[in-house]
């Protein structure tokens, strides 16, 4: 995407733009101009419900068999036609209902895309081979995009009267979209461009890698700086101000459109080719509409040929085909690799960290809470005591996985601080029923204010209640095959010289003074029970993040919506404070720091020390419609994470929904077939 602004200077463009027509792409990408769920709910209505199947049989008569004994069998031929001619009749009728309803009375995706690109100023370059792609002109008539609501409906209002210029690339047109064809020097350009933002992510900035060493640019400013001139690169391309690379504009030849080939030369200079069929959504889902169905409609008979039950197969080319939105995630989910290659050895350590599960209480977690983490209404029982989304989720990566060590970044508990001794015991139980420590893992938590408390609310009794339920103290440290994690209590951070902060942060100079025996080469290194071994730094772990002013600067796929990275944070309540956070930075100087409490996920490189530090979003549906959780592999030398994102809620619901209707519209087919059947037998006797 490049702004076509040329005038406008890096300060002055708004980068929401941008983001605003990111999201519009990514949403296109995965259209589809029928909608799948309901034609496998027509499949089933009309093959089982319905009963068109009795069509199959081996029978000269088209019509309704009324063999009573079911002698006549069905026909493999027939069941293949009928299911390609009920499918074909399904997918016509909603591709009629969509091009000549939807798209020109309701809602239009594709001329939508183009019409915010034009009001956001931002042009698309998509690129789907290697010289060849697609180029939507976002041309604002108006010269500007960052406008008031008035201005931009004034604008609008002159656009529709004709009182201004066209949107088209060539003056006096209204042509957006180009099929565009590009010479080898355009790609050696754009690669050269390109090239440190590649570094960057094959040295160590990107999340899946460790970060030993950090240039003195940061990530944010590698990408900014090789955003902007990409961008710039674009804008003078497009607008011919580059000599030894230019293009010419033309209509593909008849030749050229039956063979959907590019028979002109485009050694010297690229070529744009008028495209009036907005033909750029063949590089999405919606162009490519025959493709997914015919292999649909394909899996839909193979399975059909084994299991000869037409609802079976939709149901089971329904789940495969929607594998992507469940289970494509977290099947990509693997352990990290570290320096490109997983290294085996009594050292490399594999850890999960969670954050935030918020197991509910009796006094904020209401009935709904509970219910839409299960699968069937019929197990409330069940609801009660567990949350089925977190369970299925930790016990798939127990089984796929297979961690050493699990850390829960604080906020284990919604309502630990108002809980009595009778409800947080019960908690308690409820948490190692959810997160049961099998095949030879080790959970172990880290405190959080709805645990025990912000700061000025804890007591000794409630601090102590939960540092002896799971074994941790206000400053801990734990070995994990030879690399070493501390966990600090983020409220002792306080530093109003209470005696819970006053013993914390001498824990944490102990802790201090323990590694830099390491590093002077002594073997009598000690803090508590725990020998260091050998002078690697260790990894810091809490539940508040570090100082930060607000969440504005994280880019990640988890992160806060637009409209919550504006907020700022309060230091001691949203994030630590800055001398807290100075402090812990100068004595421990941790290989990277682990926290969570936001809700959201957030990358951020600390400065002038070059620690990196994630900020994991909620593991529970309850917090985040897009949970996830994060995996290191680990040795005393080097280190690398990922992130392993679960399924979206609101596909699960859907699913859900989906599922309730095909369960009844099986108990409607079951009592049809019950009903025909016995009027078979009375007709017989």
């Amino acid at each position: 995407m490049l702004n076509t602004s040329a005038m406008a200077t890096a300060r002055t463009i708004s980068i929401w733009r941008s983001y605003v027509i990111a999201q519009k792409w990514q949403d296109l990408q995965v259209l589809r101009k029928i909608h799948f769920p309901s034609q496998m709910l027509g499949m089933i209505f009309f093959l089982q419900v319905i009963d068109l199947q009795q069509l199959t049989l081996s029978s000269p008569y088209m019509k309704f068999s009324d063999d009573p004994l079911g002698n006549v069998k069905q026909s493999y031929v027939c069941r293949i036609a009928l299911s390609i001619l009920v499918y074909l009749c399904l997918w016509l009728g909603q591709y009629i209902l969509r091009k000549l309803v939807v798209e020109r009375y309701v809602l239009n995706d594709v001329t939508q895309l183009i019409d915010l690109c034009c009001v956001c100023n931002i042009s698309v370059l998509i690129l789907s081979e290697e010289n060849f792609g697609y180029y939507i002109h976002g041309r604002n008539v108006h010269g500007e995009a960052d406008s008031s609501m008035h201005t931009l409906h004034m604008q609008l209002e002159g656009e529709k009267q004709d009182l201004c210029g066209s949107r088209g690339l060539l003056p006096n047109t209204d042509l957006q979209t180009f099929m565009i064809v590009l010479p080898n020097r355009f790609k050696q350009y754009y690669q050269k461009l390109k090239e440190p933002l590649v570094q960057i992510m094959t040295t160590g900035m990107r999340m899946h890698q460790s970060l030993p060493n950090v240039s003195e640019t940061s990530k944010i400013d590698v990408r900014h700086h090789t955003y902007l001139c990409i961008s710039k690169f674009l804008q003078t391309f497009i607008e011919h101000n580059l000599k030894e690379l230019d293009y010419t504009m033309t209509d593909r030849v008849f030749l050229e459109t039956v063979l959907d080939l590019e028979l002109q030369d485009v050694s010297e200079k690229a070529l744009f080719y008028n495209d009036h069929r907005e033909t750029f959504v063949n590089a999405t889902f919606y162009g490519n509409e025959f493709t997914l169905s015919t292999f649909e409609v394909l899996l839909f008979i193979f399975i059909d040929t084994f299991a000869f039950d037409f609802a079976l197969s939709s149901v089971c080319t329904f789940l495969l085909s929607f594998k992507r939105l469940l289970f494509n995630d977290f099947m990509q989910c693997a352990w990290p690799k570290l320096e490109g290659k997983l290294v085996v050895s009594p050292k490399v350590a594999r850890i999960m960290f969670v954050a935030d599960p918020h197991l509910l209480g009796s006094r904020k977690g209401h009935w709904f809470d509970k219910l839409r983490r299960s699968p069937f209404l019929l197990v409330l029982y069940l609801c009660l005591l567990l949350e089925w989304q977190m369970h299925r989720t930790y016990q798939a990566a127990m089984n796929l996985l297979g961690p050493q060590v699990v850390f829960f970044l604080g906020d284990v508990f919604d309502e630990g601080m108002w809980a009595s001794d009778r409800e947080f015991e019960a908690t308690v139980k409820r948490f190692h029923d959810l997160f049961p420590e099998e095949h030879g893992t080790r959970n172990i938590v880290v405190v959080g204010n709805h645990d025990i408390g912000f700061h000025y609310h804890i007591i000794p009794y409630l601090r102590h209640r939960f540092e002896d339920a799971f074994n941790t103290s206000s400053v801990s440290l734990v070995e994990v095959r030879g690399s070493y994690f501390v966990l600090i209590n983020s409220m002792a951070m306080e530093g109003d010289h209470c005696d819970m902060c006053t013993e914390a942060m001498a824990k944490v100079q102990k802790v201090a003074a323990a590694f830099s025996c390491a590093k002077e080469g002594r073997d009598d290194c000690w803090y508590e029970d725990v020998e260091i071994r050998n002078p690697s730094p260790p990894f810091l772990l809490q539940h508040f993040p570090l100082y930060r002013e607000s969440d504005e600067n994280c880019t990640e796929s988890d992160a806060a919506p637009a409209a919550d990275k504006r907020e700022k944070f309060r230091p001691k309540w949203e994030c630590l404070s800055l001398q807290a956070t100075n402090q812990l930075l100068h004595f421990l100087k941790p290989r990277a720091v682990m926290t969570g409490h936001t809700h959201h996920g957030c990358y951020r490189l600390h400065r002038p020390y070059n620690i990196p530090e994630w900020t994991l979003p909620s593991f529970s549906w309850r917090n985040k419609n897009n949970p996830s959780f994060m995996l290191m592999t680990v040795t005393p030398e080097a280190y690398a994470v990922s992130k392993c994102h679960m399924p979206q809620e609101s596909t699960v619901i859907t699913l859900y929904y989906l599922g309730g209707i095909l369960y009844v519209l099986g108990c409607i087919y079951f009592q049809m077939s019950k009903k025909r059947s016995h009027s078979r037998c009375i007709k017989v006797e």
